[in-house]
């Protein structure tokens, strides 16, 4: 299975915050990788100087988007998100962790009319028992 795992790297406010939340998300990362194929692009960002282009960004992401199953969206703050439309325009298998439904974008609500196997995690930490939860549903 392959899976395309969209994550913020340009809202934070400084490179130390970055990081910060790099180092959270590395573990689910980690664990999926033992059983999938992931794409995530914060794996190579450290800092400003590693984000591609936007005309590459979004080239590397529609092709790789279009090649996964699955699009799991970590959305931990309130910020634009332009590969969850790619992903609902081509009716992907979509999970979405966030604190709450209530911060998500208004189309990212009725994901599960065009996907049914797609769900929602709210919780604000990314920890054994999340990662086991989003594993599980997956298979």
């Amino acid at each position: 299975m392959t899976i395309f795992l969209s994550t913020p790297i340009s809202c934070f406010d400084n490179t130390e915050e970055l990081i910060a939340y790099k180092k959270s998300i590395t573990q689910l990362i980690k664990c999926l990788k033992e059983k999938y194929f992931v794409y995530s692009e914060i794996e190579k960002i450290y800092n400003e100087a590693d984000y591609d282009t936007p005309e590459k960004s979004i080239e590397i992401d529609l092709q790789l988007i279009n090649k996964s199953e699955v699009f799991i969206l970590h959305y931990p703050k309130a910020v634009p998100t332009s590969a969850l439309g790619v992903a609902i325009s081509l009716k992907k298998r979509i999970i979405i962790i966030s604190p709450s439904l209530k911060m998500l974008p208004y189309l990212a609500l009725g994901i599960n009319s065009i996907s049914p196997k797609s769900f929602f995690i709210e919780t604000t930490r990314i920890d054994h028992e999340v990662i086991e939860e989003i594993i599980t549903k997956l298979n």
